[in-house]
């Protein structure tokens, strides 16, 4: 995960796609539970700074560097090349996926590891097979359920193809179940991504921009921060 080049993908797949003159840095996504549209964004990413610091605070070199350290515990002649770890990367066969892939591979290089992909158009089939390591995906809010999130990270969750299995976080998890006023909401997330960073369940990548188009004539269009937006708030357009 430190080897991830985050930066990059998010430069390369989102902000030059968008505009390809784009020079800058395009946000990468810092939590696992808020999008930078939401509201506690900022709140969340700063109540977990201290269990995501060294993805959001240091640079790629410093990441790969304290990378190197970690697997130097574990596998000592591990280093650029060696190839001495081998990762099985399960991931859709879309170009962009394949790419940034691609980026990935580069840069676990760097420490030693060897990712082996699979591309395939299936993979969401293979999502609970233990024969692969890691896995990418791409999910959207479709509803503002406080649990919305909970299936991916609960140890009996429909979504945790992973079979994460944390008495903590399954704890951290129930508190959404209850009745939450909006700081309740962002402390209850807090608390769990601290569990979600420093046992490196997780890393968010970036998050997709979304678009809205209407015809001049149609007023009160609201884009929706959900998917599908087309019908979002249907009751106050008018011509």
């Amino acid at each position: 995960m430190l080897t991830v080049p985050r930066q990059v993908i998010a430069n390369t797949y989102i902000g030059k796609v968008f505009d390809p003159a784009f020079t800058g840095n395009s946000p990468v996504l810092n939590s696992l539970f808020s999008l930078t549209t939401e509201g506690d964004y900022a709140k969340v990413v700063a109540g977990s700074s201290a269990y995501n610091s060294d993805f959001i605070t240091k640079d790629q070199d410093a990441r790969n560097a304290l990378a190197l350290t970690i697997v130097k515990k574990y596998f000592p002649n591990a280093g650029p090349g060696t190839n001495d770890i081998t990762v099985k990367y399960l991931a859709s066969t879309a170009a962009r996926r394949v790419d940034i892939r691609t980026q990935i591979q580069l840069q676990s290089a760097k420490v030693g590891f060897n990712v082996i992909p699979t591309h395939t158009t299936g993979w969401p089939n293979y999502l609970n097979c233990n024969d692969y390591d890691v896995y990418d995906f791409a999910w959207s809010k479709s509803a503002i359920s406080q649990t919305g999130t909970n299936p991916q990270y609960q140890s009996t969750g429909g979504n945790n193809a992973a079979g994460w299995n944390d008495p903590a976080l399954d704890a951290a998890l129930a508190v959404f179940e209850g009745n939450l006023s909006a700081t309740g909401i962002t402390t209850a997330k807090i608390n769990a991504e601290k569990i979600l960073w420093s046992n490196y369940y997780s890393l968010p990548l970036y998050q997709w921009p979304g678009m809205a188009a209407w015809n001049k004539s149609v007023t009160g269009v609201l884009p929706s921060p959900l998917n599908p937006n087309v019908v979002w708030n249907y009751w106050q357009l008018g011509f």
